[in-house]
């Protein structure tokens, strides 16, 4: 999984994206807090084990007073799977 800051413009960018794994998996609850990785505009790019890659923008996070000040996030999701 990785994160980006903009969008590209193939799936099979977005692939190679998500092989790079710049993100620490699992993202410490401290960057989750703090809000240092995740933010609105930020892209993740994942490849499931069976072959699809998911990018997911960040449009929005609440934060929950009520949850240790966790954050929900609103995303937007596409998903290419391999033909």
């Amino acid at each position: 999984m990785t994160n980006m800051l903009r969008k590209m413009a193939t799936p099979t960018a977005y692939r190679d994206a998500a092989r790079e794994a710049t993100l620490p998996n699992p993202i410490p609850l401290s960057k989750i807090r703090d809000d240092s990785l995740l933010k609105v505009g930020t892209g993740l790019c994942i490849e499931s084990s069976d072959g699809p890659v998911t990018q997911l923008w960040i449009t929005k996070i609440n934060k929950d007073p009520a949850n240790d000040n966790l954050s929900t996030y609103v995303v937007t999701a596409t998903q290419w799977k391999p033909e």
